[in-house]
């Protein structure tokens, strides 16, 4: 089973029985590879069933492309924070986010997990110059975060060379925004001499992998080794 973003839903309906649920979903078919719009009909709800404790919807989809009838699972309520939405079995995905990031909401929010999934999305679905230009949208929210609301005017590249000025940050992780900049200002716009293609998608995404890795999942890694080893030690002084 594999969790998919909540924007790949195209339409929704609403009823007595199953509340609001999608009745067509965006996504990467697990028999074929290609990517469809998946027309829904609701199964059962799970409130009905032994999973008591979940408020969700099971759903059947069928692929437009090779009629594979795939399981979604709808888990929670769709204005609600907690939402879930899964498909099962897992596609044969060619690029996965980096582990937790779909998972923990503390490392990422809002438009900026938003535009890293639908940089991830892009890729698979072969969409180079996409994959390319939301790897610089997420970026770029990236980058707004981390600045004070006084410098986040201005053009990208400035915003960039802001940052060493309010965090650590070294000149190999310097070198890698300024690469991702490049590379969606390359995508954006035309140039007869310059193309994205899959070799450059999937460099731009390893890029902005690194950097999630170094700036958010890294340090939380770290905190929370920190935090069991204090409490190792806690537990050791009291067993003296």
């Amino acid at each position: 089973m594999y969790q998919i973003s909540k924007s790949t839903t195209r339409s929704w309906r609403k009823n007595n029985k199953f509340g609001k649920y999608p009745v067509s979903i965006n996504t990467i078919c697990p028999e074929c590879g290609e990517r469809g719009t998946f027309s829904i009909a609701p199964i059962a709800n799970l409130t009905d069933q032994k999973e008591s404790h979940l408020q969700g919807v099971s759903m059947r989809g069928k692929c437009p492309t090779c009629d594979f009838k795939a399981r979604f699972i709808q888990v929670g309520e769709e204005d609600k924070p907690n939402y879930k939405l899964f498909i099962h079995p897992t596609p044969k995905l060619v690029r996965q986010p980096i582990h937790g990031v779909i998972e923990n909401s503390e490392i990422f929010s809002g438009r900026v997990k938003k535009a890293y999934l639908e940089a991830i999305d892009a890729y698979n679905a072969k969409q180079w110059i996409p994959a390319a230009i939301m790897c610089g949208r997420a970026l770029e929210g990236i980058t707004l975060s981390l600045l004070p609301e006084d410098k986040r005017k201005g053009k990208f590249a400035k915003q960039l060379s802001e940052l060493p000025n309010h965090i650590d940050i070294n000149k190999t992780l310097s070198d890698l925004t300024n690469g991702i900049r490049k590379g969606r200002n390359i995508a954006a716009h035309f140039d007869e001499s310059l193309d994205i293609d899959e070799t450059v998608s999937a460099m731009l995404l390893d890029l902005l992998d690194s950097i999630i890795e170094y700036l958010f999942v890294l340090p939380e890694n770290i905190e929370s080794l920190d935090k069991k080893l204090q409490s190792e030690d806690i537990k050791s002084t009291d067993e003296k």
